[in-house]
């Protein structure tokens, strides 16, 4: 199976509020196989490589399962980043409007809440409007700081 992650972290090198994206894609047998290929190569690029020095969290926002076949253009993700008055936010929708023989997208937060809203109609999103989630690092690199 093709498994497409998106992942981001704040550059803690910069002064200024940023975001960085990194989008990434691996061939592999399950979810597990796909996420612990994607753990060791973002860690391989911390270690080895100056591009992700400034990371102290990396956070997996959305997992993407593709079909082996697909036919048609598939719009992987949709990702909104806005100045709030806590500094950047963030909203993303893995496979928007796509159908189920495009693909998987894996949730990572608890959506059993009835609050959250996981499925946004309208782009044109009122940051003031949604609660922050608490969302757990798929790599914390702050221990071997240490």
């Amino acid at each position: 199976m093709i498994y497409v992650g998106n992942f981001s972290y704040n550059d803690n090198t910069e002064d200024d509020e940023n975001y960085c994206l990194i989008p990434c894609m691996v061939v592999a047998n399950d979810v597990d196989e796909a996420l612990d290929k994607f753990a060791a190569q973002l860690v391989t690029l911390h270690e080895e490589n100056d591009i992700l020095s400034g990371a102290d969290y990396i956070y997996l926002d959305s997992l993407v399962e593709l079909a082996d076949e697909c036919n048609k253009p598939v719009m992987l993700n949709w990702q909104k980043i806005t100045i709030t008055d806590e500094g950047l936010s963030s909203i993303s929708s893995a496979l928007p409007g796509a159908d189920e023989a495009a693909g998987v997208a894996y949730a990572f937060v608890d959506d059993n809440d009835e609050d959250f809203q996981t499925e946004f109609d309208n782009p044109n999103i009122d940051f003031a409007d949604l609660e922050e989630a608490d969302e757990e690092p798929f790599l914390d690199f702050t221990a071997a700081k240490e």
